[in-house]
């Protein structure tokens, strides 16, 4: 890459950022979704990891993201998904035969950090955020899903070896099905 830039809205994330990079072609540069500080059409790769769970609204960001990349740039966006495996076990068990086509986001967080209404802490559905990067002008180019094996029994009773492998050849045939916690969406913006 000749350069990048990380964007963060905290100043003291930034900071220590800036002290522990130790590669010149990389910036650092205070900012928030959904209006970053960035002209338009300026970047011809977006990353996005990490962030989706605090997004209330992900298609205003996208939009954002949209603004931001040349036609033609590509996007990784990484979603915390709300109908991994796990979830859709507990739903179908619970009587909730509903659940994968219910769309809006699962909060995550605990009552207490809703009363005192601290950071959104959300799982989104994938099909919802698929749906929300076409209206805005992106198309999909590929699913991954990750973390499939990350359960505490597995990682008892399977060699790590062997998870790694399976980890790197499922992720791509499993995300076809949202299978992981995480998924993340390889996105082209359309020249």
């Amino acid at each position: 890459f000749k350069k990048s830039l990380v964007i963060d809205p905290s100043e003291k994330l930034l900071k220590i950022g800036r002290k522990r990079s130790k590669e010149k072609r990389v910036s650092f540069k205070q900012g928030i979704l959904p209006c970053l500080p960035l002209d338009k059409e300026s970047f011809d790769v977006a990353l996005i990891v990490r962030v989706s769970h605090h997004l209330n609204e992900p298609e205003e960001c996208l939009r954002e993201v949209a603004r931001v990349l040349k036609p033609g740039g590509f996007l990784v966006f990484e979603v915390a998904n709300k109908i991994h495996f796990l979830a859709r076990l507990r739903a179908f068990f619970s009587g909730d035969f509903g659940f994968t086509r219910d769309t809006r986001p699962i909060e995550r967080r605990s009552r207490e950090c809703i009363a005192e209404n601290l950071i959104p802490f959300l799982n989104h559905h994938p099909k919802k955020i698929i749906a929300d990067l076409k209206r805005q002008g992106f198309g999909v180019k590929a699913i991954f899903s990750v973390s499939n094996f990350r359960s505490p029994l597995l990682k008892k009773v399977l060699p790590k070896s062997l998870l790694v492998f399976l980890e790197k050849k499922l992720q791509q045939p499993l995300g076809r099905f949202f299978f992981g916690p995480s998924i993340f969406i390889l996105a082209k913006k359309v020249a």
